[in-house]
């Protein structure tokens, strides 16, 4: 599994309230979970470069299994028991 992948990259300009907004969709990836970091960087009338970044945790699956327990630990050797519960979305 890739450590990091870029999964969009573009350049345009922005408008005149210096705002640019770009869509994509995400690609198919063996990375079926992590954080999504987004770095901007914008050029001024003098060529300097400002480059912020923001990053959000993902997912990339439609679908979960929750699984629940009222103990935190168990003992080897011993029963334990789990509740389940399937098709849960990442909303809930």
């Amino acid at each position: 599994m890739p450590e990091a992948e870029t999964v969009h990259q573009s350049e345009g300009m922005v408008d005149e309230k210096g705002e640019m907004t770009t869509k994509f969709q995400m690609p198919e990836s063996a990375i079926l979970s992590g954080r999504l970091e987004l770095e901007s960087a914008v050029r001024d009338e003098r060529g300097k470069y400002v480059a912020t970044r923001a990053n959000a945790e993902f997912r990339g699956l439609d679908r979960y299994v929750g699984l629940r327990s009222t103990r935190w630990t168990f003992e080897a050797g011993k029963p334990a028991s789990v509740a389940s519960s399937t098709d849960i979305t990442w909303n809930g």
